[in-house]
Parts: structure tokens; sequence; C-alpha cells
């Protein structure tokens, strides 16, 4: 189902950019920086992000998606930003520098690996 996509989309985003503490925040932006150079197209990747982060909890704890006329497409989009991802994580490793913490993770995207 579109439930079940979207819940197993999560689970990699939250592989790939969660942490212990304000995951609700913290994928999302270190998602669409990772993607996006700062722009109108970042911002509007993670508010999407967003958005699926609150829908899967909703899921999680009862909830139904609230299926829309665009919801497919939008996880279609979702499941995009975590094919994207997979692939900059991986380029990221060939290029010498593994990414095995957050604090590594923001350290890449916002301090420039330093």
């Amino acid at each position: 189902t579109l439930s079940d996509r979207l819940i197993e989309l999560m689970i990699g985003m939250e592989a790939l950019f969660g942490d212990k503490e304000y995951q609700r925040y913290k994928i999302p932006l270190r998602c669409a920086c990772m993607l996006y150079p700062p722009g109108k197209v970042r911002k509007q990747a993670f508010a999407t992000i967003k958005k699926f982060y609150d829908e899967r909890s909703a899921i999680i704890h009862g909830g139904k998606l609230e299926l829309g006329p665009n919801s497919k497409g939008e996880v279609d989009q979702f499941e995009e930003y975590t094919r994207r991802s997979i692939l900059e994580f991986l380029e990221v490793h060939k290029d010498g520098c593994p990414i095995t913490s957050g604090t590594q993770l923001d350290d890449l995207l916002f301090f420039d690996g330093e």
C-alpha cells in the first residue's frame, strides 16, 4: 500500500539522516541540504520530507495516510529523494569520506567536512 511504501522509505531516510534527537527537523534538513543548493527547490524538498515524516508518525501511532489526488506522485517524489540520497552517500564513501555519524554528516553538509 501507499502507507507501507511511505513507512519503508522513511526507514531508509532515518537510517541515512537520523540520529537520536530532533529527527522531525534533522532528517528533512540534512536530506534537502545534501540534494540541493540553497533556494526554493531545497526549501520545497525540506517541506515535503517533513510532511512525510509527520504522516509516517501518524501511521505508526494508529492513524491513516491522508490520501489526496496527488498522494502517489508525492510518494514517488519522496522515493526519488531517498534514491538520490543513497547515491550521494555512496559517492561520498567512494571519495574516501564514509559518513558514520550525524555529527560527521553535519560537518560535511554545513562546514565543508572540517
